[in-house]
């Protein structure tokens, strides 16, 4: 076996080594370090959730303040509620009693809860008066019963003029005409009305038939008159055929009676003017 010189110098630094007091006590201060920070690090790993205990405690405190502060905001909005709902109830209270004197006052008895809206409204129906005047605003000669519903023309004439000898064919061609001088329908004595009974085949009317029915009319017969927004009705009271010379006669036979008369005057027969048909009706009272 042959040792080396190599050999040698390292075997000798080995054996120096291991004999130093220096490594030694670097080796146990460097297992010093190594256990202090385990423990320290162990420490902290072991404790840190109780950093966060402290951190919620304080947390849990800062809510109860706040949930202190929400409930006396409750309080004082319940009270509030309190008292809005005792002012409220004492305004009913207030209000019921005004409705109940307003009742005795003025007799209002209470609507039966059984009846229907419908049996209501017909039941409050019978109190309502709808008093609209519906006529129209034409005056107009209306004999129902001769299906008879003209326009009533005023004539131009002012002056007095004679029955034997009249002549309206303008007026005519318009409807019936009141004639001049009488009075009018709503006052007293008689009013004399005249229409065409046939037409006349040389000229175009279309009233020239208004009064060919009048041979119809018996006593009784309502005759109705609107004049001026008014309607006035008539009972026929006599009917009389005459000769031209005697319409005046019969005219005046109701003219001076007190009370209110109508007469209806058309030639007679149809397509002829020898004689006249004379209707008188009665205002009804």
């Amino acid at each position: 076996m042959y040792t080396t010189l190599e050999y040698l110098e390292h075997h000798i630094k080995v054996q120096n080594s291991k004999k130093s007091p220096r490594n030694f006590f670097r080796e146990i201060k460097l297992l010093v370090v190594i256990f202090v920070m385990s423990f320290v690090w162990m420490l902290l790993f072991t404790n840190a959730q109780l950093f966060f205990w402290i951190k919620d405690d304080a947390e849990v405190v800062d809510w109860n303040q706040k949930t202190i502060t929400t409930d006396n905001s409750v309080s004082l909005m319940i009270e509030w509620e309190k008292e809005a709902k005792e002012s409220l109830e004492k305004k009913q209270k207030e209000l019921d009693l005004l409705v109940s004197q307003y009742e005795n006052n003025f007799n209002i008895i209470e609507k039966s809860p059984s009846l229907t809206t419908e049996q209501d409204l017909k039941q409050n129906m019978k109190s309502y008066d709808f008093d609209f005047n519906l006529l129209p605003p034409m005056d107009r000669l209306i004999v129902s019963k001769i299906n008879l519903d003209v326009p009533l023309v005023d004539s131009k004439y002012k002056n007095e003029v004679d029955f034997t000898q009249w002549n309206f064919n303008e007026e005519l061609e318009n409807g019936v005409v009141k004639y001049p001088t009488t009075p009018q329908p709503w006052t007293e004595w008689n009013t004399l009305i005249f229409g065409h009974t046939s037409q006349e085949w040389r000229q175009k009317n279309p009233y020239w038939t208004v009064f060919s029915k009048l041979s119809n009319l018996d006593q009784w017969d309502i005759i109705q008159i609107i004049r001026w927004w008014n309607l006035y009705e008539y009972k026929i009271i006599e009917k009389i055929i005459v000769v031209p010379s005697k319409v005046d006669s019969q005219f005046q036979k109701y003219q001076w009676i007190w009370w209110d008369y109508v007469t209806l005057m058309g030639c007679y027969p149809l397509g002829r003017t020898d004689k006249r048909m004379m209707i008188t009706a009665k205002r009804v009272e």
